[in-house]
């Protein structure tokens, strides 16, 4: 007998839970909502514990559950049952949803019977809130209102289930959080029912495309160049394509390709030709937003296409260069006939300055435009290149050479 009169207690307890939520349904922001649970009696009159005995226990436990099933129903019988976008993951509380700014976008959602009212939240701006927007089962549509720079939205009912908003125009005022929230027709004790659901319009934050090289790249016929970009947006580039002119590069040869989910980088090599010299080369970000249409992005470089490269006359000078000479032999940039070269650099983009001397030097100092004093290394250094050349990547400068026989400066060269 002790273990039944445990069992009723706690069927009692439960019983007693159960009464106060079907006197006051729970409510949530972010699904349907009860206004009223149909129930003939308060199942207070079952919660008295008392009453609850061997015999009598599984009738009142039959009814509990009954009652429950009856609650669950309730709750179901009005629901939205599809939407767009559609939710993926039905644990979320909102879909994200991206799309190009500028394009008009359709959100919709779908009850379960027919609605007799479908009202849409749009997000509310810095400086009003926005009244909501809506429609009853009789209207096909209605024009919303707008203010400030803010898109035309319009509610339009399709069939007798289904509720639709239409936003002309996304722009950075669309930009947020959605709501389409249905109502049932009363039932028989004139209560309403409700369900919600939510969208979050993000815009597409254009790609920043990176081509690396100069403002204007030199390449050699007939050998072998290679391209690399990089481009960073939200959503990730989808692809990254090269092309000259308008035409993709032929027989270009993807060498490297990394992704996530917002960065792409490629490096790709091809065969110089003598046809691109004086076209743009031009490196192509492509993100698609989630309404399938194509974001493109672009970043371009001038090409200079030389026949052969410059022959390096280091060989010939060394061998009838008198016993002492020092002398500098070949640079980058080199300027025609000795002419002062100039180069046409982007911001932030990092340019390669090198030359090399007939003998070993001992000293290399390099000097930039907006310092007076030099920065250099001994010919010992870890960082010197060996062949007697030194790269450094700095901007204009002048050079010193120092003799590795002696130190004493021999020629102070500038670029003229």
């Amino acid at each position: 007998m002790l273990g039944v009169r445990q069992s009723a207690l706690s069927f009692a307890t439960l019983a007693s839970l159960i009464s106060s939520s079907m006197t006051y349904p729970p409510r949530s922001l972010r699904s349907g909502i009860s206004h009223e649970l149909p129930v003939s009696k308060p199942l207070g009159v079952l919660t008295d514990a008392p009453e609850l005995t061997s015999q009598n226990l599984e009738m009142k436990v039959a009814a509990i559950i009954a009652l429950l099933l009856h609650y669950v129903a309730a709750q179901e019988a009005f629901s939205i049952t599809s939407r767009h976008p559609p939710k993926a993951d039905p644990s979320a509380v909102a879909v994200v949803h991206r799309v190009r700014k500028g394009e008009s976008l359709t959100l919709s959602c779908s009850a379960s019977e027919k609605f007799n009212m479908c009202r849409w939240a749009r997000p509310s701006s810095s400086s009003k809130q926005q009244a909501p927007c809506g429609i009853f089962s009789g209207d096909e549509r209605k024009r919303c209102g707008k203010s400030g720079s803010m898109s035309d939205w319009t509610v339009v009912r399709e069939g007798e289930t289904t509720c639709k908003v239409v936003i002309d125009e996304v722009d950075v005022e669309e930009a947020g959080e959605w709501s389409c929230e249905l109502q049932s027709f009363p039932n028989e004790n004139k209560a309403y029912k409700t369900a919600q659901e939510y969208t979050m319009v993000e815009l597409v934050q254009p790609a920043t495309v990176e081509l690396r090289g100069a403002l204007e790249i030199v390449l050699y016929e007939g050998e072998d160049a290679e391209f690399y970009c990089q481009a960073t947006g939200v959503p990730g580039p989808q692809s990254l394509e090269f092309a000259i002119g308008r035409a993709p590069i032929e027989d270009l040869r993807l060498e490297e390709e990394n992704f996530d989910d917002k960065r792409r980088e490629v490096r790709a090599t091809a065969k110089v030709k003598k046809a691109w010299g004086g076209k743009k080369l031009t490196c192509v970000a492509r993100q698609v937003d989630d309404e399938g249409n194509e974001v493109e992005s672009t970043d371009v470089r001038n090409l200079r296409v030389e026949a052969e490269r410059p022959r390096h006359r280091g060989n010939e000078q060394a061998a009838s260069a008198k016993a002492g000479e020092f002398a500098i032999f070949d640079r980058y940039p080199q300027g025609a006939n000795g002419a002062y070269p100039t180069m046409t650099i982007a911001k932030e983009v990092p340019v390669t300055f090198s030359c090399t001397s007939t003998e070993p030097w001992h000293v290399c100092r390099w000097m930039r435009p907006d310092s007076g004093d030099p920065c250099g290394i001994f010919s010992d250094d870890t960082h010197v290149i060996k062949l007697y050349t030194y790269i450094f990547m700095l901007r204009v400068m002048h050079i010193y050479f120092f003799s590795f026989a002696d130190e004493e400066l021999q020629r102070r060269v500038g670029f003229r």
